[in-house]
């Protein structure tokens, strides 16, 4: 074989090489972009859940303040009714 031609093969072979590098890598860079998509959808959902259960904990604990005051309410009826029974009567 001519040195001529060993050098073609062998520039060949490199050009090959690098050409498979830049694929790989473009092909690496992809993913990436994949799982940060993946990662920012994640964190989007997880940031929804998170509103909706402050939401859900705001409202049970305003209907947890409603019964309190209901309670205290009926508390207080029940002791003027105690102290005085004909009150009620009409």
């Amino acid at each position: 074989m001519s040195t001529g031609a060993i050098i073609a093969i062998v520039v060949i072979v490199v050009v090959v090489l690098v050409l498979a590098g830049l694929a790989a890598r473009a092909a690496a860079g992809r993913r990436r972009d994949a799982h940060r998509d993946e990662a920012r959808e994640l964190r989007e959902q997880a940031r929804h859940r998170t509103i909706d259960a402050e939401g859900s904990r705001a409202a049970a604990d305003e209907q947890a303040a409603q019964a309190r005051r209901s309670e205290a309410e009926a508390e207080e009826l029940a002791a003027k009714a105690r102290k005085d029974p004909c009150a009620g009567r009409a």
